[in-house]
C-alpha cells in the first residue's frame, strides 16, 4: 500500500548522484589534487561543481551553471538551441579545468604529465 515504487527509486537515486557529484570534487581535491583525468571525470559527471576540484572555482562554478540555466530556459524557445547551450556548457567545462589544472601544476611545481 505505502511501498516504495520504481520511481521513487529513481528520484533517490538521482538526488544521490546529484549529491555525490557535488562533494567528490571537493574531496578529492585534498586527496588527490591537480590530477587531470580527475578533471575531466568529474567535469563529464557535473560541470559547474567539477570547478572546485581546483582551488578557486567559485566564480567558474557560477559562470557555468549560469549557462546551465540560461539553456534550461532557452527549452521554452527552441529545444536545439538548448541543446547546443548545454554542449557549450560540458565544452567550456573541460576547457577551463584542463587550464586551470595545467596553471595549478606549473606554479605549484608539479611536473605535466
Amino acid at each position: 500500500m505505502f511501498g516504495i515504487g520504481s520511481q521513487e527509486l529513481l528520484i533517490i537515486f538521482g538526488i544521490i548522484i546529484v549529491i555525490l557529484t557535488m562533494i567528490l570534487p571537493l574531496r578529492f581535491q585534498k586527496w588527490h589534487p591537480n590530477k587531470m583525468w580527475l578533471g575531466f571525470l568529474f567535469t563529464l559527471l557535473n560541470p559547474p561543481f567539477a570547478q572546485f576540484y581546483v582551488p578557486g572555482g567559485l566564480k567558474y562554478f557560477l559562470i557555468l551553471l549560469g549557462l546551465f540555466l540560461l539553456s534550461v530556459i532557452v527549452i521554452e524557445i527552441s529545444y536545439y538551441i538548448s541543446v547546443l547551450g548545454l554542449i557549450a556548457m560540458y565544452a567550456l567545462g573541460i576547457f577551463l579545468i584542463q587550464r586551470r589544472i595545467s596553471k595549478e601544476k606549473t606554479s605549484t611545481g608539479f611536473k605535466k604529465g
